[in-house]
């Protein structure tokens, strides 16, 4: 696969968060701007720790893959039954809203159980087989900003009540992403995108047949 220079990813990432404005739940303009920033302070970073390494281009609204696929706080998450998180709809943490000019934004999300990484969900749910109008679209930020110890975020996931086991990765850290799972279901992902221990979590999503 061709390797994007610096330029071609930034101009692909900006269309890919752009052209995912028709399925993202309200408030849109705040949800993508914070997508764009944390894009913009994902590639700073890459500058940085990652220069000269592969880039993948966001697989957001069908501009491209993002996710390499390998194998087959003010915010509280609760819990349903089965050991799923429920995704809320309070006020993100203090440390995720970059990019909103709400001083509290409100988004669909679910909160690691560490405490450590927020998945903010661009359509509300997220679905397997993918849905033909919303994306399984998910805007990762980390709580760490360590940019000298940042790698992918290496996603490791396990459907409950099942041995099914997938691995995913997002280029670059946490960041904005398209999740696409092999099953409906709850999935246990342990989450690493660095060395430390602020730099993992683990975080239980819910995937619903459309």
């Amino acid at each position: 696969m061709p390797t994007p220079d610096n330029g071609d990813f930034e101009d692909q990432l900006s269309r890919a968060m752009r052209s995912s404005v028709a399925t993202v739940q309200p408030p849109v303009h705040d949800l993508v701007a914070g997508g764009l920033a944390r894009g913009h302070a994902g590639r700073r970073r890459r500058r940085v720790v990652l220069a000269g390494a592969a880039a993948t281009v966001v697989a957001v609204a069908g501009v491209g893959a993002a996710i390499a696929t390998y194998g087959d706080a003010s915010s509280s998450t609760s819990t349903a039954a089965g050991g799923c998180s429920v995704v809320s709809t309070g006020v993100l943490p203090t440390w995720a809203r970059a990019g909103f000019s709400d001083a509290k934004p409100s988004v669909p999300h679910v909160l690691g159980e560490r405490g450590n990484i927020v998945a903010i969900l661009f359509g509300g749910q997220l679905y397997s087989p993918p849905s033909d109008t919303v994306g399984n679209k998910i805007l990762w930020v980390g709580r760490s900003d360590d940019s000298d110890a940042l790698t992918a975020l290496r996603i490791d996931a396990v459907r409950a009540g099942t041995t099914r086991h997938v691995r995913r990765e997002v280029s670059g850290g946490p960041g904005p992403s398209g999740i696409d799972l092999p099953g409906a279901g709850c999935w246990r992902m342990s989450l690493q995108w660095g060395p430390g221990p602020d730099q993992r979590d683990t975080i239980k999503l819910s995937y619903v047949r459309p």
